[in-house]
């Protein structure tokens, strides 16, 4: 059930398009020949910190490896989104199976995904319609804006009870 060996011009495109965008992780040919998931997670932080694309799809800590060590089900979630926002992004339907990457497969496909998150990263695509529609055709909802707010109250009040306090002192 040997995966045949990737073609080395797709993965010297990879290179090339999403080399562009990303300084690290390094996009080496063993990595880019069996993408581990670890390694495509380092890829989406990658982006997020360099070009803020996919900012808000992922929380804190699905970007941590304990995420994705922590279940199959957390790597197929984490694989889904990426995948789902990569082909919103650039309209067209997916080539590739989740299960697939996930078992290091295909890893051709896997790489024109990664050329895709490239293509839409250069697109300079609506990043905040794409976290909606992704998180949307996955039945979530933006989870990652509502602990914002909730930690900006939480702040607000831990502020407010220390005025309190510290005018309780002073009197």
């Amino acid at each position: 059930m040997g995966d045949a060996a990737v073609d080395p011009d797709i993965i010297k495109r990879t290179q090339d398009t999403l080399g562009q965008v990303i300084n690290a992780p390094a996009l080496t040919e063993k990595l880019l020949s069996r993408p581990p998931v670890q390694f495509l997670q380092d890829i989406v932080k990658g982006v997020v910190k360099k070009t803020d694309f996919l900012q808000g799809l992922y929380n804190d800590e699905e970007l941590t490896p304990a995420y994705l060590k922590e279940s199959r089900d957390n790597k197929t979630l984490f694989m889904k989104k990426l995948v789902t926002a990569v082909y919103i992004a650039v309209k067209r339907a997916p080539d590739v199976r989740v299960s697939k990457i996930l078992a290091g497969q295909e890893a051709d496909k896997t790489n024109l995904l990664l050329q895709a998150l490239a293509e839409a990263i250069n697109a300079n695509v609506d990043n905040r319609e794409v976290v909606r529609k992704t998180l949307q055709s996955l039945g979530e909802s933006n989870e990652n804006e509502e602990p914002a707010r909730n930690q900006d109250q939480e702040q607000s009040d831990k502020r407010s009870s220390k005025g309190e306090r510290s005018s309780k002192s002073r009197d």
